[in-house]
């Protein structure tokens, strides 16, 4: 039932991820400050979250923990897409861009690679949401990287 009810919301919700990046154009200035919020948000050691690759393990144990529900919620999810996105950015020598939508109100903030391709993190939300506790964040995050170390050729 659950799960019936997280793949409506995901088909019918398209527009939920950037509503629940409240900060808009301020999200890459705040960036610290969600990367430092997130170890006490899912409760995991702050250590265990270094950046890497690996660390997305982390995460993918507390969302098998405590269920995807809470990795959706606002505050979570916009210090879990920082996470995600400075791990992926630092992998691939990319940089954070902000993109307006055409309303001139909504800004996507995502990860731009070497060859100016954007990452389209966004997806993240759609892998907890659609796949919630059998999801695998580390999986999403290491093809992102491949994807676009190849194309970019780091």
């Amino acid at each position: 039932m659950e799960e019936r009810a997280r793949k409506e919301r995901a088909e019918t919700d398209n527009d939920m991820p950037t509503d629940l990046l409240s900060l808009r154009s301020d999200f890459v200035v705040q960036l610290p400050q969600l990367m430092a919020a997130l170890p006490r948000l899912i409760d995991v050691e702050a250590s265990t979250l270094d950046a890497t690759e690996s660390s997305i393990d982390a995460i993918d144990a507390a969302i098998d923990a405590a269920g995807s529900e809470p990795f959706l919620a606002g505050d979570v999810f916009q210090s879990l897409f920082a996470y995600v996105g400075e791990v992926v950015r630092r992998a691939i020598g990319g940089r954070w861009d902000l993109l307006s939508q055409d309303d001139g109100r909504t800004w996507e903030p995502d990860v731009i690679d070497a060859q100016g391709n954007r990452c389209n993190l966004l997806r993240v939300y759609k892998e907890i949401l659609e796949h919630g506790e059998e999801g695998n964040l580390r999986a999403f995050v290491h093809h992102t990287i491949r994807t676009h170390r190849r194309e970019g050729r780091v």
